[in-house]
Formats: C-alpha cells, structure tokens, sequence
C-alpha cells in the first residue's frame, strides 16, 4: 500500500522556519527532531520541514513522502526502475525513510511507521 504521508519544504534555517509556520500560520508542532526535522500537524495532515542533509542534494522547494508497508521491497522496485535511493535512515521508533531520486531528478522519500 503506498499512500501520500507528508508534503516536506527544505529549510536553510529550521528555528526562522518553525518561528514562521508555528506563529504566523499557527501551525502545531506534531514531532521534532532536533535541527533536522520539524512536523507540523495541518488539521490531520502532515506538513514538514527537513534540513538540506536530510534530502541529499535537493535544497529548496518542496517534494511529496509516500508512506509504505515494506520500504526494502519499494526501493528495490524503484531501483530496478532507475531511481537512485541517495539516504536512508532509521528514526528508530518513529519510523524509517528512503530519499529517492527518480530519473528526471525529481526528489521524493517513502516512509514506513516501525510502531
């Protein structure tokens, strides 16, 4: 199953960007992960911000995360497919995520809940 879990804007200065979405748009801080990682709840939607080494070479802009049952099977699939699976990483009890790259360049990340 594969469903749309996240939309994720890059954040060169996550404490200026929390400050803006927390206070002007009055969003509520749903998780945060030090100054990598920040998730807001937006009225039972998840929006994100990510620091520039948690999504490879993407530095601005925003990219879609996609919530996956077996994040192994779907990269190998999107390898076999010509995606490059550029970082990986392990959230421990939150969950693990997979950066990818699709062949036009396009970023985007899966993410599997391990609770």
């Amino acid at each position: 199953m594969v469903k749309l879990q996240n939309v994720i804007l890059v954040s060169e200065n996550m404490e200026r960007s929390f400050a803006f979405y927390n206070k002007a748009l009055g969003l509520e801080l749903k998780f945060r992960d030090g100054d990598k990682w920040i998730q807001f709840d937006a009225d039972g939607s998840s929006f994100a911000l990510a620091a520039p080494e948690e999504v490879s070479n993407h530095k601005q802009g925003s990219f879609p995360v996609f919530e996956v049952s077996d994040l192994d099977k779907v990269k190998e699939n999107l390898e076999l497919a010509g995606a490059d699976v550029s970082i990986t990483r392990n959230m421990g009890t939150h969950g693990k995520t997979a950066t990818i790259i699709d062949p036009d360049g396009n970023v985007f990340q899966l993410f599997m809940r391990t609770f």
